[in-house]
């Protein structure tokens, strides 16, 4: 235990598990991964002996470890588990759905923020995944899989023929704006 000048013992400062749990959180917002990961590992070791935490912080703890340990499977076990304890918070399905896009698991990702989407419409983050993971579109063959070869490849041409036209769309409005 550290002295001060006239040898006496110095208490530690006592840890403050709320703050540090808003603070690690804060950083995984950011995309601070480490910061929030070595935080949250902190309130962990903390609270161990003392009981639960809400559902938000082993899902955010499974994010860390997917993120920064690569330990996606474990990761991915504590974000379900923080969806038993909390299974109406909306971050806990934007963490689960990082941690699906990490294991390359996209139909599920989508389905995770479908479901926090409903919990909590238009949360900015939640759009932004969805965003990110992509909207479907109408398979061409229904009646055939979403990864049937006829599906796949006339969904890959129908993508490329709407980049295409909104190549000419852009180009024709720069035209009329500027000309040629």
């Amino acid at each position: 235990m550290p002295t001060n000048p006239g040898g006496r013992a110095i208490a530690p400062e006592p840890f403050d598990v709320a703050a540090a749990l808003k603070k690690g959180i804060a950083a995984f917002r950011d995309d601070r991964w480490r910061d929030g990961y070595e935080l949250l590992t902190k309130v962990a070791q903390h609270v161990e002996k003392r009981g639960n935490m809400p559902g938000v912080f082993y899902s955010y703890l499974g994010l860390g470890i997917a993120h920064c340990e690569g330990r996606r499977r474990d990761g991915m076990e504590l974000c379900r588990y923080a969806l038993q304890l909390d299974p109406n918070n909306h971050e806990s399905y934007l963490n689960i759905a990082s941690v699906y896009l990490m294991l390359g698991r996209r139909s599920a990702a989508w389905r995770a923020v479908a479901h926090g989407l409903e919990i909590r419409p238009g949360h900015a983050r939640l759009l932004e995944m969805q965003k990110k993971i992509g909207v479907r579109q109408r398979l061409t063959f229904p009646g055939l899989a979403r990864t049937n070869p006829l599906n796949s490849l006339s969904g890959r041409m129908r993508a490329a023929m709407g980049r295409v036209r909104d190549r000419r769309r852009e180009r024709a409005a720069e035209i009329a704006q500027f000309g040629r």
